[in-house]
């Protein structure tokens, strides 16, 4: 089999088939420098196919011949969702990135409708760490009545009411 390298900005990652066994390597250099391949299946001469970074291959380690897969080479890539939303002096909104890159300049917005008279919407961009949360913040808000906030960060979009009584967000649900 021929070795497949999937790139993404500076970093590639190779997956290569050698004597039966499957192995990977990575480079965040533009390929200047490459990491020391690493052996993916745990039984020797058990590789069946592989093919840009989807892998499939059998192996006995439970007794049985099992089919294991692996997205091996594939690029890393931010996942968004917006956890929570919360009240008290505006809206404050918890996002996390669950996804294995950190999510950079993301651009997001906080929308109000219903009787918000100053800080109807606010805007910017985030970046959110792999495996981390930010939060962000609508700044003063002035209102009375109830309300709904919508929260969008890169697609991911969430969305609660509350009661907004000048600067204070009651009861977010």
């Amino acid at each position: 089999m021929y070795p497949s390298i999937v790139a993404y900005g500076e970093g590639a990652t190779c997956t290569f088939v050698m004597d039966g066994d499957l192995y990977v390597t990575h480079t965040d250099d533009g390929g200047v420098t490459w990491s020391e391949p690493e052996k993916v299946n745990d039984e020797t001469g058990t590789v069946s196919m592989e093919n840009s970074g989807h892998t499939f291959w059998t192996d006995t380690r439970n007794g049985n011949a099992d089919i294991y897969y692996d997205n091996v080479g594939l690029p890393p890539t931010p996942i968004l969702s917006i956890e929570s939303i919360s009240g008290g002096f505006g809206v404050k909104a918890t996002v996390a990135n669950i996804g294995t890159a950190d999510a950079e300049n993301v651009d997001w917005t906080m929308t109000f409708s219903g009787p918000v008279f100053i800080g109807k919407e606010k805007s910017g961009t985030v970046t959110v760490p792999a495996g981390g949360t930010v939060t962000i913040s609508s700044g003063l808000i002035l209102g009375i009545g109830p309300a709904t906030v919508t929260v969008d960060v890169g697609g991911a979009t969430k969305t609660a009411s509350g009661f907004v009584l000048g600067p204070l967000v009651l009861g977010m649900k």
